[in-house]
Order: structure tokens, then C-alpha cells, then sequence
């Protein structure tokens, strides 16, 4: 069968009338956040009417089209399960693209995309706060393939574990935000300086620790080029 277009997506939820019975707009967006993933500006405007022929607010569509500003912003690219590409621009920092990218997730879902108390630690972090000086194109992989099981030091050898961590945490969030997908797929990640890691409470981070007598549930991470 040929995969259906986003607005056909779109018209198949919600002739559902049992669905449409069921769930609420902010439910639908979540669900739309998904099966619409890749759609851009203008088809998300497209579906608008279909929206709101069923909703007396179109708040879903709203949520969606939200979403696709901050994507817009940051220029996040999906690249693959692991792997993101996002282009700050001059002047901006990653602790406002992570707060700005949390607060849009903790209101569509009731979970940021990071942890409270370690967004608080970031925000005093110089790392987090230094201004991109000109606009970037930056691509990582948060999770290389081969390299779960390594000890940092392997992973290092290798190339990797070479992305910072504010770099990392940041392409985490956008991924996340824009697929709904974990762009460590599970694993604690090491960066350069610390090792990250996602649950269902957001992004956090802890000392980096290569003295583990095993390193099943370590992966690396790295810059794309």
C-alpha cells in the first residue's frame, strides 16, 4: 500500500468517531506530533480545517504548529534514530533552545525534555550559556553503531565520545521534540565531559565514569561530518 500523505493521516484519526469520542485536542496533538513527525509549515497549515471541523478550538493544530516553529528556529533535521542535525543561529544559546524546547514538551505531555532540577544546573553552566558567533551546522550521532560495550577510553581511540556536552544535550532534546524519539535509543551516552542519559522524566546527566567493571548499557556518541 502507498504511504499515506500527512493530511490523509490526519482525516483517518479522526473519522475514528469512537476516537474522536474518546480523546481530547491537546490527546490528538500528541498523537499527531507522531504520525506527523516530518511534516512541514505549510502542510501542517493544510490540515488545519480538517482539525478544526471536529474541534470548536483548533488547538491541536496549534500545538503542531508550534512545534514546527521551534524546529524551524533551531533548524532541526531528523537524521536517523540516532542521529540529528541542528543549525543554531549567531547569538543564540543551547540553554534557551532547552528551556524553550522543554516548555513546549511539559505542556503537551506533562514531562519536559529535561529533568527540572538539572535544567536549573545547566542554566548556571557557562557551557550552556556561551552564544553560537555565527550560525552552525551540527550533526551527531547519539548512540554509534559497535560502540556499546566500550570503555571510554576504547571509545575515545576510536574517534569518539568527541561531542560537548551541551551539544549533546541539545540535539538530544531536538530529536526528542520533533520524533518523539530517544536519541541515546536507551543507552547512557558519554560526551566529552560527562555521560547523559533519558527517562520518562527528561534528560539528565552524571559524572563521567569509565571504571565500571562492565559497560553493556554505554554507548558513545560523536560529531558527524
Amino acid at each position: 500500500m502507498p504511504e499515506l500523505s500527512p493530511h490523509q493521516k490526519v482525516t483517518q484519526v479522526l473519522s475514528d468517531a469512537d476516537l474522536r469520542a474518546r480523546i481530547s485536542s491537546k490527546a490528538l496533538a500528541e498523537v499527531l506530533l507522531i504520525a506527523l513527525r516530518n511534516a512541514n509549515t505549510a502542510t501542517l497549515i493544510e490540515i488545519d480545517t480538517a482539525l478544526s471541523g471536529h474541534f470548536g478550538a483548533t488547538t491541536a493544530s496549534s500545538i503542531i504548529l508550534e512545534r514546527q516553529k521551534l524546529a524551524d528556529k533551531y533548524g532541526i533535521v531528523p537524521l536517523g534514530p540516532s542521529q540529528v542535525e541542528i543549525k543554531p543561529k549567531n547569538g543564540t544559546d543551547v540553554i534557551t533552545m532547552l528551556k524553550e524546547i522543554d516548555a513546549f514538551m511539559r505542556a503537551i505531555r506533562g514531562a519536559g525534555a529535561v529533568q527540572p532540577e538539572y535544567l536549573r544546573n545547566w542554566e548556571q553552566c557557562q557551557e550552556f550559556n556561551r552564544k553560537f558567533e555565527r550560525e552552525l551546522t551540527i550533526r551527531v550521532d547519539g548512540n554509534v553503531s559497535g560502540s556499546a560495550g566500550l570503555s571510554g577510553q576504547e571509545a575515545v581511540a576510536r574517534g569518539w565520545n568527541n561531542v560537548p556536552t551541551e551539544i549533546l544535550a541539545a540535539c538530544h532534546a531536538a530529536l526528542n521534540l520533533v520524533t518523539g524519539l530517544d536519541l541515546f535509543q536507551g543507552q547512557q551516552v558519554r560526551s566529552l565531559g560527562y555521560t547523559l542519559f533519558y527517562s520518562r522524566d527528561g534528560l539528565a546527566w552524571r559524572d563521567y565514569d569509565d571504571s565500571a567493571i562492565t559497560w553493556k548499557g554505554y554507548s558513545a556518541s560523536k560529531l558527524l561530518s
